[in-house]
């Protein structure tokens, strides 16, 4: 289990599916959901490809109603795509070099 900060915008409700690093070949199998002001990650088998997220899965070996403090460091990562784990900004998203990846309006227009 993975946690993250979620800043203002879209939110993201990502079921059951996986990811594919081409680069490295990592595969990343799990789900996402994100409401403010956190979003979670739960993989199965496997580690995001994301080094940025929190590791929360040794909050399980807490007790349900112990009390104690713990420090966390919590990135602030966008969720503008639907795509599991893609935490790019939206400047990131539509350009490359200066060149549009997306269509943001109709060619006849």
């Amino acid at each position: 289990m993975w946690v993250y900060q979620v800043p203002p915008g879209p939110l993201r409700d990502a079921p059951l599916g996986s990811t594919l690093n081409v680069i490295t070949g990592q595969c990343t199998h799990g789900a996402e959901f994100s409401f403010p002001p956190y979003g979670y990650v739960v993989t199965m088998g496997s580690r995001p490809a994301d080094p940025r997220l929190c590791e929360i899965t040794w909050f399980s070996r807490f007790a349900y109603l112990e009390m104690t403090q713990v420090s966390l460091n919590m990135p602030v990562l966008p969720t503008h795509g639907p795509a599991f784990v893609d935490y790019r900004s939206f400047k990131d998203m539509s350009a490359t070099n200066g060149q549009p990846k997306v269509v943001l309006r109709h060619p006849g227009q």
